[in-house]
C-alpha cells in the first residue's frame, strides 16, 4: 500500500508540473506575434541569410531570435503528437482492415456467383429442353402421319424455338 502511495504521490507530481509549465508556455506565446501582416506581405519576414554576409542561426549569435518558440515547445509538440497516435494506433489499423472488409474476399464471391449463375442456366435449360421433349411427344402423337403440311410446320415451329 506505501509503494502505491509514493507512485501515486510522483505521478501526481509530474502532471502538476506539466500543468505548470503548459500554463507558462501558454503566457509565453499568448502574444501578436505579426503573423497576418507577414501573411499578407508588409512584413518582413526572417531569412536565414544575415544582411552581413553567413547565416543568421549559426555564425550571428548576438541576433536576437526571430520566433518565442524554443526547443522544448517542440519536444513538447512532438511528444504530445506521438502520444496521440500511439493511442490511436490500434483503432487505426481498425478502421483500414474495415475499409477494406468489403473487397476482402471479393475474388471468392466473384468465382461463387459464376459457379452458381452456371449451375442455375444449366438446370434452366435442361428444363426447357424436357418440356420441348414434351411438347414434341404431344404433337407428334397429335398430329396424323398422313398430315404432311402440319407436319412440316410442326416441325419449323419446334426448329424456331431458341433455348
Amino acid at each position: 500500500m506505501d509503494r502505491v502511495g509514493i507512485e501515486a504521490t510522483q505521478k501526481y507530481a509530474k502532471w502538476e508540473m506539466d500543468m505548470e509549465n503548459a500554463i507558462k508556455r501558454f503566457e509565453r506565446l499568448d502574444f501578436e506575434d505579426g503573423y497576418d501582416t507577414a501573411k499578407n506581405k508588409t512584413f518582413k519576414r526572417p531569412n536565414t541569410k544575415a544582411k552581413e554576409g553567413g547565416s543568421l542561426y549559426v555564425e550571428n549569435t548576438d541576433l536576437e531570435p526571430m520566433s518565442v518558440i524554443r526547443a522544448d515547445d517542440v519536444e513538447t509538440y512532438l511528444r504530445t503528437v506521438t502520444y496521440d497516435q500511439k493511442i490511436n494506433r490500434l483503432m487505426t489499423k481498425y478502421l483500414a482492415r474495415l475499409k477494406w472488409l468489403p473487397l476482402h474476399r471479393r475474388f471468392e464471391i466473384f468465382n461463387d456467383a459464376t459457379e452458381s449463375y452456371f449451375k442455375i442456366k444449366e438446370a434452366n435449360v435442361k428444363n426447357q429442353e424436357k418440356l420441348l421433349e414434351k411438347i414434341h411427344a404431344k404433337g407428334t402423337a397429335i398430329i396424323p402421319h398422313d398430315h404432311y403440311e402440319q407436319l412440316d410446320e410442326f416441325k419449323r415451329i419446334m426448329g424456331s424455338y431458341y433455348i
